[in-house]
C-alpha cells in the first residue's frame, strides 16, 4: 500500500528515543530531546500564490531533526507526516 503525502508534506520514521546518554546517564521518558528519523516519502513540493510548484529540498534517504507531526501508522509502520517547513535540519 504505502504513503504518498500531498503537496508539501513528507513522512518521517523516527528512530528509537536513546534511554541513555553516551556517557551511560539514564534519561528518562521526560527527557528533551529532538526526534530524528528518515524521510521515506515526499509531496510534489508547495504550490505558490502564482499556481507554480516550489519543488521539495528534501529527499527520500534523508535524515533529519523534526520539531512536530501527525503520527500515523502504514503497513504496521509507525510514521510522522509533517510539512518541510517543520523539519529543523538535514544531517550531510
Amino acid at each position: 500500500m504505502g504513503i504518498r503525502p500531498l503537496r508539501d508534506r513528507v513522512a518521517v520514521k523516527k528512530d528509537a528515543k536513546e534511554e541513555s546518554s553516551d556517557s551511560g546517564i539514564y534519561l528518562g521518558k521526560d527527557a528533551e530531546a529532538p526526534d530524528v528519523g528518515t524521510v521515506v516519502a515526499v509531496g510534489d513540493g508547495k504550490v505558490l500564490e502564482d499556481g507554480t510548484i516550489q519543488p521539495m529540498t528534501i529527499e527520500v534517504g534523508d535524515r533529519v531533526i523534526i520539531s512536530t507531526g501527525e503520527e500515523v501508522t502504514v503497513d504496521g509502520e509507525k510514521l510522522v507526516i509533517l510539512f518541510e517547513q517543520d523539519i529543523i535540519g538535514k544531517f550531510d
